[in-house]
């Protein structure tokens, strides 16, 4: 049998997850899809951009309800294998990334296009989340340095 503890974990992940899910996805619902193949609808990127911060905020106050739900072990395991998870598995992308950026798709399937604007998106898709991840953890580490003062 499950605990409550863990059962109330269980239900903020829920949250988190069908919520976000929810708020991503009713401007969809609202919207339609777009009517041209172009993308760029000045409307459209607000209003998606404002449902993304909408849905990762309602995210990060539902993981923290969780977080502060765990005992001990469960946050260390936690911290654990988000630090070295997440970085080792960061650090074993970065083959794909090279192969990819050099035109290696375009090498072992010719039809895909291929060229400078296609790897300049390449490069900052790929750095985004790497760069927000650095400066995150710099953040953090002095926010937590400074409380333990």
């Amino acid at each position: 049998m499950v605990d409550r503890r863990t059962a109330r974990v269980w239900e903020y992940t829920m949250a988190a997850i069908v919520g976000g899910a929810i708020i991503m996805l009713a401007p969809v619902a609202f919207l339609g899809r777009p009517a041209t193949r172009s993308l760029i609808h000045p409307d459209r990127i607000v209003i998606m951009t404002i449902a993304s911060a909408l849905a990762m905020g309602w995210a990060l106050v539902f993981a923290t309800l969780s977080w502060r739900r765990f005992d001990e072990f469960a946050k260390e395991g936690s911290k654990f294998a988000w630090y070295w998870g997440g970085s080792i598995g960061l650090a074993a992308t970065a083959p794909a990334y090279v192969f990819i950026g050099l035109g290696g798709l375009h090498w072992l399937w010719p039809s895909m296009p291929v060229g400078l604007p296609l790897l300049r998106a390449f490069v900052i898709g790929y750095c985004l989340p790497l760069f927000s991840q650095m400066i995150g953890f710099a953040v953090a580490l002095a926010l937590w340095r400074a409380a333990r003062r």
